[in-house]
C-alpha cells in the first residue's frame, strides 16, 4: 500500500524533510527542548484538560442533583413589585459597605430619569445636598447572604433577548438593565426561610414609603416600570376655593372608610370612585392630585394614555392596580379619543383617528366594565370639559366634577402669606403683622381676581421672593402689562380668524365660479346636442307630416272624385237618361261598390 510520502514528488519530499530539519534545529538550539519531551508534555496537558472538563460535568450534575433534592427556591418575575423591593433591600442591607467583587453601580435620580426600575428612586424634595449617592445592585452572578440563620442565594437572571455583543460579556461583568427575573434559593426542603426574607423586604419597603408618596408610571411596557418615592405635598399649597377643597376632601374621606366599602358590597354597588378636575391651564389640577394622594397615603399610579399601545395593554395596567390607589389620567381631552356617530354608547365604534393605541371603548371598559378594578380612585384632568364625550363623564365613571378656576381674593391672600411667611430655614425681616397687612393690600387689587391662574400669580411672586413690598408695589404695573398682552393676543387671534374666514370665503367663491363655468360649458354642449336632436326630430316629424299630408291629399282627391260622381249622377235628368243607357257600363257611370274584405258596408 503506498504511503503519503511515496505519493509526493521527489522534489516535494526533499523540501518537506528540509523544513522538518530546520524546525528540529530551532527547538534544539533556541528553545533547548527535546521534541519528544515537548510532545509528551502536550499530550499530558490535553489529558488533564479533558479530565477537568469531565470533572466539571460530573460536579455540575452533582450540583443539579443536590439542588433538586436538597434546596428550595422561589422565582419572582421582572414586572412584579416584589422584584424591586428585594433589590432595594439588598442595596441597603447586603451590598452597601460590604466587600463584593461584582456589583452594578448607578445614580438613583439618573436611573429614574431613564426609566430604570431596578430600585425605588428616592427623591427628597426638601434636600439641599447637590451630591448624588451611588447605589449598588447585584449583577447576574450568584449572591449569598445570611438571613436569620439561613443561607439565602439570590440569582439575577439574564434577559431573554441577548444581543450578539452581550454573548462575549461575562455574566459577572455585564450590567443588568433592571428588567430581569429573580431566583431565591435556600438549603432545605422548605421555602419558609425565603418567605420570611420576602416578608422582611415588604416590611422595609412600607417603612421607606411611609412618609413619602409612591409614584408609579408606565411607558411602553405592559406594566408599571418606574417607581419614585417623593415627599408629600400639603393640600394648603394648592390654592383654590376652600369650600370646594373641603367638600372634595370630605367626599374622598367618606369613600375611604371601611364601612363605605361594606355598604357598597352589600348593595351590589361597584366600589370605585371617579373624579374630573377641570379648568383653565395652571390652576393646580395635577398638583391637587398629588397632594390628595399624599394626604390619604395612596399610591399614585400615572397612566400615560398616548404611550399605551392597545386596549389589551390598558387592561393589563388596570388589572395590576393595587387594592387602594389613585389613578391619574392627565389631559384626557388632548389624548384624541373619539367615537364614530350613531348607535348607543356600547355599540359605537371608538377609535383614535388612525393612530395606534387604546380606544375610547377600551378606556370605558376599564373604568366601569367587567374588568374594572375595585377600590381604586380615578382622577382625570382636562382643560376643556365641554369637549369630553358624554359617555366618559356620565355617572358611574365620573362621580364628581370639581372646577378649578383662576385665583380669587382669599386664595391670593393665602398664597402671599405662604410665600413670604418665615420658616425654620429662612428668617425674613418682615414681621407677621406687617406681612398680613401686605397680604391684604396684595389681594385688594380687584383686577387680580379671576383673571390670572394660581401658577401665574406664583410665578410673579417668585420674582420678588426676597421682597414682599416690591411684589405689592409692582402688582398693578404687572397687571396692566399682562392685560395689554392679552388684548394684543386676542386682537391677533381675531385678525387671524378673520383673514382665515376671508380666504375661505374667497376660495368658496372661486370654487363656485369655476363650477359655474364648467356647468355652463356643459350646458352649451347639452344645448347643441339638444338642438341637433331637435332638428333631427323635427325633420322626422316633417317627413311624417308630409306623408300624412300626401295621404290626406289622396283621400281628399278620391273623396272629391266620389263627390263629383255623385253630383253628376244626381243632376242627370230623366229625359236624357235613356240616351245614355248604352254607356252605363262605363266606369264613370257605374256606382261605387263597397269592399267585401271589411270596412264600411
Amino acid at each position: 500500500m503506498p504511503t503519503f510520502g511515496s505519493l509526493l514528488p521527489v522534489a516535494a519530499r526533499r523540501r518537506l524533510l528540509a523544513l522538518l530539519r530546520v524546525m528540529l534545529d530551532f527547538f534544539r538550539r533556541w528553545v533547548r527542548a527535546d521534541v519528544n519531551t515537548l510532545a509528551a508534555s502536550l499530550t499530558v496537558l490535553g489529558g488533564l484538560t479533558r479530565g477537568l472538563e469531565s470533572g466539571s460535568d460530573i460536579l455540575r450534575g452533582m450540583r443539579r442533583y443536590l439542588s433538586h433534592f436538597f434546596t428550595s427556591s422561589i422565582a419572582i418575575s421582572e414586572e412584579n413589585e416584589l422584584n424591586h423591593e428585594v433589590l432595594n433591600w439588598l442595596r441597603v442591607h447586603a451590598l452597601e459597605g460590604k466587600q463584593k467583587r461584582s456589583l452594578v453601580a448607578q445614580a438613583p435620580t439618573s436611573a429614574a430619569d431613564q426609566g430604570d426600575p431596578s430600585i425605588y428612586c428616592f427623591r427628597d424634595d426638601n434636600a439641599t445636598n447637590q451630591e448624588l449617592d451611588i447605589s449598588y445592585l447585584p449583577t447576574f452572578d450568584m449572591h449569598y447572604l445570611w438571613f436569620q440563620g439561613s443561607l439565602i442565594m439570590v440569582k439575577r437572571g439574564l434577559e431573554q433577548n441577548i444581543s450578539l455583543r452581550s454573548l462575549f460579556l461575562d455574566r459577572s461583568t455585564a450590567a443588568p438593565k433592571g428588567k430581569e427575573p429573580l431566583l431565591l434559593i435556600c438549603l432545605g426542603r422548605t421555602v419558609e426561610p425565603i418567605q420570611k426574607f420576602l416578608a422582611e423586604c415588604r416590611r422595609f419597603a412600607k417603612f421607606v414609603a411611609k412618609d413619602h408618596v409612591k409614584v408609579c408610571t408606565s411607558t411602553w411596557y405592559v406594566y408599571f416600570d418606574t417607581w419614585l418615592l417623593r415627599s408629600p405635598r400639603s393640600l394648603e399649597t394648592v390654592h383654590f376655593e376652600q369650600a370646594v377643597k373641603d367638600d372634595l376632601v370630605a367626599d374622598i374621606a367618606r369613600y375611604m372608610k371601611p364601612e363605605t366599602r361594606e355598604f357598597y358590597m352589600q348593595r351590589g354597588v361597584p366600589y370605585r370612585r371617579g373624579y374630573l378636575l377641570y379648568g383653565p391651564p395652571g390652576t393646580g389640577k395635577s398638583s391637587l392630585s398629588f397632594a390628595l394622594a399624599g394626604h390619604f397615603q395612596l399610591e399614585l399610579m400615572m397612566v400615560h394614555l398616548p404611550g399605551v399601545l392597545s386596549d389589551l395593554v390598558l387592561n393589563r395596567l388596570f388589572a395590576d392596580l393595587p387594592d387602594k390607589c389613585m389613578v391619574l389620567i392627565e389631559d384626557i381631552d388632548a389624548v384624541g379619543l373619539k367615537r364614530k356617530p350613531g348607535g348607543d354608547d356600547e355599540k359605537r365604534a371608538n377609535e383614535k383617528e388612525g393612530k395606534p393605541g387604546c380606544t375610547l371603548s377600551g378606556l370605558l371598559n376599564v373604568l366601569d366594565g367587567v374588568v374594572a378594578q375595585q377600590g381604586r380612585i380615578v382622577v382625570m384632568t382636562t382643560n376643556h370639559e365641554a369637549e369630553l364625550d358624554e359617555a366618559l363623564t356620565r355617572p358611574g365613571r365620573i362621580d364628581k366634577k370639581v372646577y378649578l378656576g383662576n385665583i380669587g381674593k382669599e386664595s391670593a391672600r393665602q398664597m402671599f402669606i405662604r410665600m413670604y411667611a418665615p420658616d425654620h430655614t429662612t428668617v425674613l425681616p418682615t414681621a407677621s403683622p406687617e406681612l398680613l397687612k401686605l397680604a391684604d393690600q396684595f389681594c385688594a387689587t380687584k383686577a387680580l381676581h379671576g383673571k390670572f391662574s394660581p401658577a401665574h400669580v406664583q410665578e410673579y411672586l417668585l420674582r420678588y421672593q426676597d421682597s414682599p413690598q416690591n411684589a405689592v408695589q409692582g402688582l398693578q404695573e404687572h397687571i396692566n402689562e399682562q392685560t395689554r398682552l392679552m388684548e394684543e393676543k386676542k386682537k391677533t387671534s381675531e385678525e387671524t380668524t378673520k383673514n382665515t374666514g376671508e380666504e375661505t370665503a374667497k376660495k368658496l367663491v372661486n370654487d363656485e365660479a369655476s363650477g359655474d363655468k364648467v356647468s355652463k360649458g356643459n350646458g352649451n354642449n347639452n344645448m347643441i346636442e339638444g338642438s341637433g336632436k331637435a332638428n333631427g326630430m323635427a325633420a322626422k316629424s316633417d317627413e311624417k307630416s308630409d306623408e300624412k299630408s300626401d295621404e290626406k291629399n289622396d283621400d281628399k282627391t278620391s273623396s272629391s272624385r266620389d263627390s263629383l260622381d255623385i253630383e253628376e249622377i244626381e243632376v242627370v235628368s230623366p229625359e236624357t237618361s235613356s240616351d245614355n243607357q248604352s254607356d252605363s257600363s262605363g266606369p264613370r257611370d257605374s256606382p261605387v261598390e263597397p269592399k267585401k274584405d271589411g270596412g264600411d258596408q
